[in-house]
């Protein structure tokens, strides 16, 4: 099975690959990607462009974005590619704190183009992530970060409530 029917199989499966990065001026980096696997809910389930999540293990340059996790957006259900990268762009000019950057690129799987893609920084909780941890404090109760998502999907092992309109809130 090639990489992409194998990924594209089940949203756990992952693997170790090579990422060939061109920059603007068409150098390459052929960079060692530590695991990609499948994301996302809504586009994973109903669309055919997949998206993905990508670790490497040292800080990468993808576009003009810079990380060690990137999720790759595949934007399937917008014909325009375009609201996504604007949402990220919005929340960049209020000044949120927890704005994810991103850069349009062109994903290629094998030397096959698989389309157009967002490369975000990966919305995750640590050190060097877009939502820092905290250092320790005494004040465990009301001094912390954590991330909430509004989801469709009941997963199981989640920390979750629902709330009183009815929308599952994931911790």
């Amino acid at each position: 099975t090639d990489l992409l029917s194998y990924l594209s199989q089940d949203k756990e499966n992952n693997a170790k690959a090579t990422g060939a990065i061109v920059d603007s001026e068409g150098n390459i980096d052929s960079t060692p990607i530590k695991k990609i696997k499948g994301r996302g809910n809504t586009n994973w389930k109903e669309t055919d462009k997949k998206p993905f999540n990508i670790n490497f293990s040292d800080m990468t340059n993808i576009g003009t974005t810079s990380s060690k996790k990137f999720s790759l957006v595949s934007n399937a259900k917008d014909s325009t590619l375009l609201r996504n990268a604007v949402m990220y762009d919005l929340a960049n000019d209020i000044g949120n704190p927890y704005s994810s950057d991103q850069s349009f690129i062109d994903f290629f799987v094998n030397g096959v183009y698989r389309g157009s893609y967002i490369a975000c920084q990966k919305i995750d909780l640590g050190k060097n992530a877009v939502v820092s941890l905290k250092v320790e404090s005494e004040d465990k109760e009301t001094d912390f970060n954590f991330l909430i998502e509004v989801d469709v999907w009941n997963y199981k092992n989640d920390t979750y409530f629902v709330s009183d309109k009815g929308y599952h809130v994931v911790l």
